[in-house]
């Protein structure tokens, strides 16, 4: 931690002018370092840092963010629990879900390949997201099956789902409903 205050003090020295470095007008290093963005909202401390790589996630194209911003802890109804169901289905698959939140960020999150069978994927969506795309993958990175859902999203969770009904003239593909 000495070295992280350290660093941001100078940082927070490096830029002040040299026509604000009278010693009667320079403020103290704490007051010139603006809290960064990896800084919790009560100020508190650094959050933990997000590495790189994580299982289930995937790099994003440039100017997008392949790491959750926004509070993890935030309470259930400000977020929207995507299920994906892969029982029933003819072979593995992968699952992309691609969302902006509110701020503008872009997430993809990748599930890891789902065999047939009872097999099941989630993964939350902070609830101001908006423009999301899901998209059903084989395992050989084939699409099988993409949805969209431009602007403010739906009330309730989606589930994504094998599903031997006719729906739509379709007679076997994945369905994705909302409840």
């Amino acid at each position: 931690m000495a070295i992280c205050s350290t660093t941001l003090a100078l940082v927070g020295l490096s830029a002040v002018s040299p026509a604000m470095a009278t010693t009667e007008e320079t403020p103290a290093a704490g007051a010139a370092v603006a809290p960064s963005p990896e800084w919790g909202p009560s100020g508190s401390g650094p959050r933990a840092a997000q590495p790189l790589s994580l299982p289930g996630r995937a790099p994003v194209e440039d100017g997008a963010v392949d790491h959750r911003a926004a509070d993890e802890s935030a309470p259930s109804s400000s977020k929207h629990l995507l299920t994906f169901a892969n029982d029933g289905a003819p072979g593995a698959v992968r699952v992309e879900v691609r969302y902006r939140q509110g701020n503008g960020d872009l997430f993809k999150e990748v599930s890891p390949l789902l065999p047939p069978g009872p097999s099941s994927w989630t993964t939350s969506i902070q609830g101001d997201a908006r423009d999301l795309f899901i998209e059903v993958h084989d395992a050989s990175g084939a699409l099988l099956e993409q949805w969209g859902f431009l602007g403010e999203l739906p009330s309730g969770d989606p589930s994504v789902y094998w599903s031997t009904q006719i729906l739509s003239g379709e007679i076997l593909g994945y369905t994705v409903i909302w409840s």
